[in-house]
């Protein structure tokens, strides 16, 4: 992760997105400059996960229950995307979100 954000930089790369669900909890928050936080409800991520990995409702459960709540994890977030409705109000939070925040690496 290092080398790659200090390819980034070599580069002169505007802006990287790091996609990693768990970086709080591996303590790797002084890995970025911002922590943006995706979330929706728990009744619509137990849904979404077992849509997605096939799972039942039991193992959805212990999977969500086995990370940190959703609460504890907005402390540590600088922006907060809620991801409950259309693709397009989803965008349109993180393009208002891009337009309002600096970002350097």
């Amino acid at each position: 992760l290092h080398e790659f954000i200090q390819s980034e930089k070599a580069k002169n790369t505007p802006l990287v997105v790091l996609d990693i669900p768990l970086m709080i909890e591996k303590n790797w928050l002084d890995k970025a400059d911002a922590l943006w936080l995706v979330h929706i409800p728990q009744p619509m991520q137990y849904t979404r996960l077992m849509q997605r990995d096939g799972m039942d409702e039991n193992e959805a459960r212990e999977r969500i229950a086995s990370q940190m709540h959703i609460d504890d994890k907005k402390s540590f977030a600088d922006v907060i995307i809620d991801n409950s409705g259309s693709i397009e109000k989803t965008r349109a939070q993180v393009e208002k979100a891009l337009a309002d925040t600096t970002f350097c690496i």
